[in-house]
């Protein structure tokens, strides 16, 4: 099913999406077992895609010459061909990098990394949460907070827009839903304890110990196919929940092959709902007001205090 697009250009279409969004917006900070719910994206412009930090930074100019040679690529070589071996560059270098690793520890003290450290959904939440290019795609349950990602700021003339995606969360036989990936006989990645996501993301990306299990997407028997029911994406909360991501009630959603965008993975799936709703420039100026009444800003929405004295200060001085 080709991902929908909605277009809004009068208020009343907005408040439409509004009302429709908020039957199924999340209201607590985890869903329950069997939950339907939405998550949101906001992006500045109609016209860029689900696509993870990763897959632009490999692909697009921010991956230089130096940077593939430093890394022992070929300079010709595609950017599919380059991908897995960066990623599993980058989560190798972290774990090697045990200042880094101590100063995480000091700041997040709640965490303690097993050993040995196999726990890769949270450190890929850490390196996504600092800026490092990662396979995760950022979403938010919060309405309000993907339209302030969309509209603050948003250029004259672009076209902002917000993605909705719908999901399930598995029951309690971790089935019916679609927040685990699963194979091509349906089936979540179990070992003995159970289903476990950070195995099977470390043995596809085969950093450290995973190294000698790793999982080719190609030739496994279990994942090469791409035919229902299958399901090569999934989603889940931060496993590193930090004020900051507490308050832009933040998810994020993946693909296990990172030489596919997400986009192109969502867009392919039969049994997905997601549609892109396409703000024209006469309703942006409305949404930004919207969004000062309900007290959204780079301050309230980032926990900024510096930025929040900013504007405190300017509206003493415009006062």
């Amino acid at each position: 099913m080709a991902i929908k697009v909605s277009q809004i250009t009068t208020r009343k279409e907005f408040c439409e999406f509004e009302r429709q969004s908020s039957l199924l917006e999340l209201k607590t900070a985890e869903p329950e077992k069997g939950w339907d719910f939405y998550l949101f994206r906001g992006v500045k412009k109609s016209c860029y895609q689900l696509v993870p930090s990763l897959v632009r930074y490999v692909r697009d100019t921010k991956f230089t010459i130096r940077a593939r040679e430093h890394a022992g690529l070929a300079r010709g070589d595609q950017w599919e061909s380059q991908i897995a071996d960066v990623e599993r560059a980058l989560l190798d270098r972290l774990l090697a990098e045990e200042k880094a690793l101590a100063d995480f520890e000091k700041q997040y003290r709640w965490f303690n990394p097993p050993n040995p450290k196999t726990d890769t959904f949270w450190y890929l939440s850490l390196m996504q949460h600092h800026g490092c290019p990662t396979r995760l795609v950022d979403f938010t349950a919060d309405f309000w907070t993907a339209i302030f990602f969309a509209v603050h700021d948003a250029e004259t003339g672009a076209s902002p827009a917000v993605y909705r995606l719908k999901c399930t969360n598995e029951n309690e036989k971790d089935s019916g839903g679609n927040k685990l990936p699963r194979d091509c006989n349906g089936d979540p990645h179990r070992n003995a304890n159970g289903v476990d996501m950070n195995q099977l993301l470390g043995r596809i990306i085969g950093y450290g110990g995973f190294a000698h299990e790793k999982i080719n997407l190609d030739t496994d028997q279990n994942w090469k196919s791409r035919s229902a029911p299958a399901q090569h994406f999934g989603w889940d909360r931060p496993a590193m929940k930090t004020a900051r991501l507490a308050q832009q009630r933040g998810f994020f959603v993946y693909n296990l092959d990172v030489r596919r965008t997400l986009h192109e993975e969502l867009d392919a799936r039969d049994n997905v709902e997601l549609v892109e709703f396409v703000f024209g420039s006469d309703i942006v100026s409305h949404l930004k007001k919207r969004l000062e009444e309900k007290r959204y800003s780079e301050s309230s929405v980032y926990l900024d205090l510096d930025k929040r004295f900013e504007e405190w200060l300017t509206g003493v001085l415009q006062s």
